[in-house]
């Protein structure tokens, strides 16, 4: 037997050939402390292995947590090129080391 306890797609349970044993998450809070164990395990994943596949398993993860948060995906669009336009993105790879004296 193998033990995964975590969160999976939806279709998942499938396309499993042998018996499986899982639940449905129905209290917010565990479904929520799920939502951000996946998303760790995915950003983990798409670092030990960049590609299209690996991305688009970050970004399942992130669209379901806009639906958990009732978050329009629109609004937060316009929210990031908002702070993007104020701010800066990521693009320069601007790496702040300190702010103010050393010395005292």
């Amino acid at each position: 037997m193998i033990v995964y306890d975590k969160l999976v797609r939806d279709k998942i349970i499938d396309t499993i050939d042998e018996e499986c044993n899982y639940r449905i998450l129905k209290d917010d809070g565990e479904y929520e402390i799920a939502l951000r164990n996946k998303l760790s395990e995915e950003v983990e994943e798409l670092f030990s292995s960049p590609s299209e596949e690996e991305m688009a398993d970050v970004l399942e993860v992130v669209e379901a947590i806009l639906n958990y948060f009732k978050l329009d995906p629109y609004s937060v669009e316009s929210a990031r090129q908002f702070k993007a336009a104020r701010a800066g993105a990521f693009k320069d790879r601007v790496f702040l080391k300190s702010v103010g004296s050393l010395s005292k």
